[in-house]
């Protein structure tokens, strides 16, 4: 087992392990949904079952939310008021949080996207 197929197994458990502490969310569904849908892009990548367009629409999807939610963060959320606690303190470490979780997103399929399965990268 080549490491990019385990750490994609652990990512695929870290977005299964996000989408399950959505529940708790105030806006669970969107949030979980999207980690749903990350986690399936893990088991796709593994099986070989994406298309490399997939690929393409779940970057520009998750890089687009980002990217909105990323211009709502208040100039005031510090990274220490993100990772201090898991309680919400204000409406604006959310968004800070939620932004930060789309850029994991987008992050991860866009390295699955440039390292496909069963081939070496170039």
């Amino acid at each position: 087992m080549t490491p990019m197929r385990i750490v994609n197994g652990l990512m695929g458990l870290a977005f299964i392990a996000s989408l399950l502490l959505q529940l708790n969310d105030p806006d669970p569904w969107f949030w979980a949904a999207a980690y749903g849908i990350a986690a399936g892009t893990c088991v796709a990548w593994e099986r070989k079952w994406l298309a490399p367009i997939i690929h393409t629409a779940l970057i520009a999807i998750s890089t687009s939310v980002a990217i909105w939610l990323v211009i709502q963060v208040p100039s005031d959320v510090s990274i220490e008021s993100m990772t201090s606690t898991w309680t919400m303190k204000n409406p604006g470490v959310e968004v800070a949080r939620e932004a930060a979780g789309s850029t994991i997103i987008a992050m991860w399929v866009l390295l699955l996207r440039c390292f496909p399965r069963g081939e070496r990268p170039h």
